[in-house]
């Protein structure tokens, strides 16, 4: 018997728009489009689209991969560490709504390591001064965050200091996680090694 064609399958990715997102996700769409039968629509801002440059000029993304631009509806990337909140805010309510109204499956790609996404989204089951940064006999010293989310030993309380002590930037990664709850998968940008 011969092989039967793959049955023709669209994608369209909206990454989120700062570099280590953009980047990752067209990576992926480069192999996702490498497969017969897939043909791939990437989504950025018309300011996005400005900053990748001329699609020609992307890295061999191939004849299946095309970009679209929506309206510029988030604030500049030019300025946005001064109002990372705001930023991210935009991004969850003006950018993100219009595609979650057509209920399509949803695949989250994930940047991040596997272990810090699990412990974002475990963070509820750290103590409370976990969230704050707050010196607490809980978490000084060499206390890991093992001790309350299995699976993530050598990371100390200490080293989620960066992200986790802004109580308004916490808030809107924590939001971020809640959405996973929507998505079918989610593929993360990591092998087994560094895990």
């Amino acid at each position: 018997m011969g092989s039967t064609a793959a049955a023709p399958c669209h994608i369209v990715a909206v990454p989120y728009p700062g570099r280590g997102h953009v980047n990752a996700m067209l990576n992926l769409c480069r192999l996702l489009a490498a497969r017969d039968g897939v043909t791939i629509t990437i989504i950025v801002t018309e300011e996005w689209l400005s900053l990748l440059g001329a699609p020609a000029a992307l890295p061999d993304l191939g004849l299946r991969v095309r970009f679209e631009a929506i309206p510029n509806v988030i604030p500049s990337e030019h300025g946005r560490a001064n109002d990372m909140v705001g930023f991210m805010e935009a991004v969850y309510t003006k950018m993100a709504s219009p595609f979650e109204r057509r209920g399509v499956p949803v695949c989250i790609m994930c940047p991040i390591s596997a272990t810090m996404f699990a412990v974002q989204y475990n963070f509820h089951l750290l103590p409370p001064a976990a969230a704050g940064g707050g010196a607490s006999p809980d978490i000084t010293g060499s206390c890991f965050v093992e001790n309350y989310i299995p699976g993530t030993k050598s990371i100390r309380f200490a080293d989620l200091a960066p992200t986790h002590t802004d109580a308004l930037l916490l808030d809107k990664i924590l939001e971020a996680h809640s959405s996973v709850k929507k998505a079918q998968c989610i593929v993360f940008t990591t092998f087994q090694e560094l895990e």
